[in-house]
Order: C-alpha cells, then sequence, then structure tokens
C-alpha cells in the first residue's frame, strides 16, 4: 500500500513539475514578447480607457518576469519533493539527503511566497490603472496558505533535523 501510495504522489509530482516547468518558459516568453512595440499596439487598443499607458505595459512586463519566478519556484520545490517521496519509497528517511532536499522545499516555498506578495501589489496596481481610483481590496489569502504551508513543511524539517541526529548518535553508540 505504502508503495502504491507513494507511487501516485510521485507520478503527480512529475506532472506539476513539467508543467510549472512549461510556466516557467511560457512566462519568459510572453514577457520577450511583450516587448515587441506591435504587440504593446495590439495589447494597448483592447484596454479601453487606459490611464498610464508607459506604467500598464511595466506591469504586464514586471508581472510576466514575477509569474516566472512563481512558476520556478514551485517547479524548484516540487522536484525536492518528488526526491524525498523517491527516497522515503526506497526506505531511506532519516539521511543529510532528505534534509537538504526539505530545505530547497524551504527556500523555494519562501520565494514563491514573496513572489506571491509582489503579485498581489502588482494585480491592485493594474486594478489603479484601469479604474483611475486606488482599490485596498488585495487579496492576500494564498499568501496565508502559503505561509501555513510553510510552517508545516518547516516542522517536517525540524523532525527530520533532530530525527538525523538522533540516528547519528544511535551509530556512534553502536
Amino acid at each position: 500500500m505504502k508503495n502504491f501510495v507513494l507511487g501516485i504522489l510521485n507520478i503527480f509530482a512529475w506532472i506539476f513539475e513539467f508543467i510549472f516547468g512549461l510556466g516557467t518558459i511560457l512566462s519568459i516568453i510572453m514577457g520577450i514578447i511583450f516587448l515587441i512595440p506591435n504587440i504593446q499596439a495590439t495589447f494597448l487598443k483592447q484596454v479601453p480607457n487606459l490611464k498610464n499607458v508607459t506604467g500598464t505595459i511595466f506591469l504586464v512586463v514586471f508581472a510576466l518576469i514575477v509569474s516566472a519566478v512563481m512558476c520556478a519556484a514551485l517547479c524548484w520545490g516540487i522536484r525536492a519533493i518528488r526526491l524525498v517521496i523517491r527516497n522515503i519509497n526506497q526506505d531511506i528517511y532519516f539521511d543529510q539527503s532528505n534534509l537538504d532536499l526539505l530545505h530547497t522545499t524551504l527556500i523555494s516555498l519562501s520565494v514563491f511566497t514573496v513572489a506571491d506578495f509582489i503579485e498581489a501589489c502588482l494585480i491592485g496596481a493594474a486594478k489603479y490603472n484601469l479604474k483611475g481610483k486606488p482599490n485596498l481590496n488585495l487579496d492576500f489569502s494564498n499568501i496565508v496558505y502559503s505561509l501555513i504551508v510553510l510552517g508545516i513543511i518547516y516542522v517536517i524539517y525540524l523532525v527530520f533535523k533532530n530525527g538525523l541526529k538522533l540516528q547519528e548518535e544511535s551509530n556512534k553508540i553502536i
């Protein structure tokens, strides 16, 4: 049963790693394409009553850069989780490689959380550009969820770290 569940988790991790890797590539390509003046003109024609053209172009390009960073961070973190799943499937629990992979997951989720905050601010700025009035209704719920998951992964990291210390002490006694 353990191998079946870990196998399913591994398949999902591969799928999400591919999706977020593709998202990173597409965000970069879209950011480069949006720098072409003809593309900008076509985009700007579709947005009526635009208050700040230069600011809007900057916001779109910056949002695509942030999107690429978010996708890359998720791809990096999911890869680390997939490798932890592989190690656990091979009955490798309290090993330095798992600790390093959990540390990588913490860093990638931290990068994602910061980028998500920046994206929420960019959405607020874009709403201001389109409507011409300040919009304080920013959605930070994703950031709260990310912080909760970050806390959970940190606790798991500490468990693995202390388990590794106990295993090393046990090996010294034997």
